[in-house]
């Protein structure tokens, strides 16, 4: 991740996932994903370099954590600590 967002472009990349990011609500493992908090947009450049998921999941952004969503279920699976640089 630190090499995608400190590249060329990566100021670019960080606008993009920052533009939508909800900002910072509380997080909880097997938890909801907040229904009021929009889902961010994830760059194929952030993506490429992370473990392939199958069926539901789907990584996200929320604030400067990246989580593991189940979009069918709409469940918090796993959460990161802060990853994005300020």
């Amino acid at each position: 991740m630190g090499e995608v967002l400190s590249g060329p472009d990566g100021k670019t990349i960080k606008s993009s996932i920052m533009d939508e990011n909800p900002g910072v609500p509380k997080l909880a493992i097997n938890e909801r994903y907040p229904s009021s908090v929009p889902l961010s947009t994830m760059p194929p450049e952030v993506l490429e370099p992370l473990p392939k998921l199958k069926g539901e999941l789907e990584y996200r952004f929320i604030g400067r954590r990246l989580i593991l969503l189940d979009t069918e279920a709409d469940i918090i699976l796993d959460f990161t600590g802060n990853i994005l640089p300020r």
